[in-house]
């Protein structure tokens, strides 16, 4: 399912928000991302932008949810990028004080740009530039 939600802001800060019984964050366990992925439509179409994410990680380390948070300004982008994140990130699943895994969620972002620099993002930010 992907959600947009209108966000005032131009800048999302890195968030870390679990079940209350969260005490750790999901950490990437794998996953990569190249040129490639780049979404076809989006790079015939020459877009760019940064799509911030929110995700839920379930207790096996997928991606159960993803909600476009802050828009690209492109539908092409912001559901290619859930898409793409759900399918190919897994994670270390949050973990409880008691050391077992819970649902927990994550702010992601990432950026496709053609010929120009990726801007800055969180520390959870990835970026694919297409020369």
């Amino acid at each position: 399912m992907i959600k947009k939600i209108a966000i005032a802001t131009s800048f999302v800060a890195s968030l870390f928000a679990a079940s209350a019984f969260a005490q750790t964050a999901p950490i990437i366990w794998s996953g990569s991302i190249s040129e490639s992925d780049y979404p076809g439509a989006a790079l015939r179409k020459r877009q760019q932008g940064v799509v911030t994410m929110k995700l839920t990680i379930d207790l096996r380390g997928r991606v159960s949810n993803c909600e476009v948070v802050q828009s690209s300004g492109y539908d092409e982008l912001d559901a290619g990028s859930c898409r793409f994140w759900s399918r190919r990130f897994r994670y270390r699943p949050a973990r409880s004080a008691e050391n077992e895994p819970v649902v927990g969620e994550l702010i992601q972002q990432i950026g496709w740009m053609i010929r120009q620099p990726c801007p800055p993002m969180t520390s959870n930010g990835a970026c694919v530039v297409i020369d």
